[in-house]
């Protein structure tokens, strides 16, 4: 009877932990998948609404402030938790503190790896005869907010003409074989008398408009199309270590998991806009423009799994220390090198951060203080 009850209550732990981690998987995926909502700006462009500057800065603001918290309150002292486990107190604080700190290092290298890659891609395009592109990544432009306004007027604008094209084929024919009946009609004498000086000289200018438009309109496009594959990448980079901390806050603790997804979720939505904007005034494609925005948010899921791969290792203490001290600094970095510079940069007003901030951290805070009651 012993063994039979051990087997039992062994057998309802394990299903509760997968049943956990199943949870725990599907909620990192749907925070990944908001930037799914952000993309779908080509087929709602009410939603260009979004990609303001305010917006951005209070998403900006609220997230860093949610994962800055939880790195150096939550999961650090996970990480202490982790090697306290086989160690010392004094021991498990320097191998959490080292981890902590590589983590950082990490973060920062690829963030190093990201401005490589995108030089290499500028220089290639230069040498191709396109148009170099600076400041491609958001937030390393003289005046992002600036740039913010004029992508998303630039692809409104897009949008409208798109929509008066389609009223205009969708004309009855009577109405444009009117309109050219009054064409026939008008009397030649018209035509005589316009000066030929006029006639010569106005197709000339006309070319040259028509040129030099098709020509910086070129430029644009393939300026907004390198500015949506860095804004891709960028992102994607950076959910990833995401989609660890989502995953392992949510096994640990699912009230500050769905906070901490909650807030991840926020600023993925305007994510999505950032990329699938300027890509489709540059290509012309809603699906192509609208899928990448998408995956940018979708390499939450693989931080997800490593986590996952660590902790259903059972690899003891040192592993989970590791892990947890690793994810903090790399969150850490994110949040002060990435999230809060630029949302200063995108606000009109410095407060709104720091309000945000402040906000995204008792989110938190009130998780962390409901769970433990």
């Amino acid at each position: 009877p012993g063994s039979d009850q051990k087997t039992i209550k062994r057998t309802l732990v394990i299903s509760i932990m997968v049943s956990k981690e199943a949870a725990a998987f599907i909620l990192v995926i749907a925070a990944g998948l908001c930037t799914a909502i952000g993309s779908s700006v080509v087929f709602f462009p009410r939603l260009a609404n979004l990609a303001n500057r305010t917006t951005l800065a209070v998403s900006l603001g609220l997230a860093s402030g949610v994962m800055l918290y939880i790195s150096l309150v939550d999961i650090y002292t996970k990480a202490i938790d982790g090697f306290a486990q086989i160690h010392n107190d004094d021991n498990a604080f320097i191998y959490a503190t080292l981890s902590f700190f590589f983590g950082a290092i990490l973060m920062l290298f690829l963030d190093k790896c990201v401005y490589w890659l995108l030089q290499w891609e500028m220089n290639r395009a230069s040498a191709y005869g396109e148009p170099p592109v600076a400041g491609i990544i958001a937030g390393d432009a003289e005046n992002p907010g600036e740039e913010l306004d004029k992508m998303r007027e630039k692809f409104q604008k897009k949008i409208g003409n798109e929509k008066k094209n389609e009223e205009g084929e969708e004309k009855p024919k009577e109405e444009r074989e009117g309109a050219d009946e009054e064409n026939v009609e008008q009397p030649k004498s018209e035509n005589v008398e316009q000066p030929k000086s006029e006639n010569v000289e106005q197709p000339k200018s006309e070319d040259t408009e028509d040129s030099s438009s098709g020509s910086t309109d070129k430029v644009e496009s393939q300026q907004l199309r390198h500015m949506g594959f860095a804004m891709a990448l960028a992102i994607a980079i950076h959910n990833f270590p995401e989609g660890m901390v989502t995953y392992l806050a949510y096994v640990e603790d699912p009230a500050v998991g769905i906070a901490l997804a909650i807030g991840i979720a926020v600023h993925n939505i305007p994510e999505g806009l950032c990329v699938s904007m300027p890509l489709y005034y540059a290509t012309d494609r809603r699906w192509y423009s609208f899928w990448w925005g998408t995956l940018s948010g979708l390499t939450e899921p693989f931080g997800a799994l490593l986590s996952w791969l660590v902790i259903r290792g059972d690899m003891g203490g040192n592993a989970n220390g590791i892990l947890f001290g690793i994810v903090s600094g790399m969150m850490t970095v994110i949040s002060i090198q990435e999230l809060l510079p630029n949302a200063h940069k995108y606000a009109r007003n410095g407060s709104t951060v720091t309000y945000s901030f402040l906000v995204g951290a008792f989110l938190i805070a009130l998780s962390l203080m409901l769970f433990s009651v």
